[in-house]
């Protein structure tokens, strides 16, 4: 299930040294998600992600293969499937979004006690 979100990303092509691209993803799911970007038209399908993390300031890293990509005017969409990501910063990621999707707060699961986080 894909849930609707807005977190802030920067990519490149993998193993690209040139600065990165600013997007945003729009869903999120276990396995992949869809961005929007002024920019998107790689002809390497494995790209560089840096997801800027919803509640901290960190990145976090993730390795995705373009799926789709689609250009309307002058905004580029795309699919990406996860490749690599470490399996917490997902979770996390999943937590947030599901929670925002649900219309709940945001909480973690610490000692068998909600504690909820500061939502900005």
């Amino acid at each position: 299930m894909r849930f609707d979100t807005h977190l802030e990303v920067e990519f490149r092509p993998s193993g690209d040294k040139a600065g990165f691209i600013a997007g945003v993803i729009n869903n999120f799911s276990r396995k992949g998600f869809g961005i929007i970007s002024n920019v998107f038209q790689f002809k390497e399908k494995i790209v560089e992600f840096s997801i800027k993390h919803p509640q901290r300031e960190v990145l976090i890293p993730v390795i995705g293969r373009v799926m789709w990509e689609k250009q309307v005017n002058d905004i580029c969409y795309a699919g990406i499937k996860i490749i690599d990501i470490k399996e917490n910063a997902r979770s996390s990621i999943l937590v947030y979004v599901y929670s925002n999707w649900a219309g709940r707060p945001v909480f973690k699961i610490k000692d068998k006690q909600r504690t909820y986080l500061k939502e900005e």
